[in-house]
């Protein structure tokens, strides 16, 4: 792997992964809806709240997915840009953090969630590939 292309992919890890840092900031003046929402009285999970789940448990459920897909990618974006080449625990962050960060965008899912969700599908799909290619 080029060490352009390196950094730019560690680069853009590190940044989605702000996105969802970013997701967590609490805006009163804006319950419910954009960033942030995560701490106002509707959390917006349709999912969730038809399987009865309280408005703090999906309060919870939120910051704690979000959390994780932060830390997540943070990580795979810090071992790509240290390492050199992708390794397996790069491969294997990658794929948990998309992985949580595509269920997180489902179950409380709006249509600005769209541009996220179409992300981290590419990365479930290219970095296995790329992993498997320069193998």
């Amino acid at each position: 792997m080029s060490i352009w292309l390196k950094n730019l992919v560690g680069i853009f890890f590190i940044l989605h992964a702000l996105v969802y840092g970013i997701m967590l900031i609490p805006f009163p003046e804006m319950p419910g809806n954009g960033m942030g929402k995560y701490w106002s009285d509707f959390t917006g999970s349709r999912i969730l709240s038809a399987a009865n789940i309280s408005n703090n448990r999906l309060k919870i459920i939120a910051i704690i997915l979000s959390l994780a897909a932060l830390a997540g990618f943070i990580i795979a974006g810090s071992i790509i840009l240290s390492a050199g080449v992708p390794d397996r625990i790069f491969l294997i962050t990658s794929i948990i953090s998309a992985g949580l960060s595509v269920i997180f965008l489902i179950l409380y899912w709006h249509n600005y969630n769209i541009v996220g969700f179409i992300i981290n599908i590419a990365i479930l799909i290219i970095i296995p590939y790329l992993y498997i290619k320069l193998q």
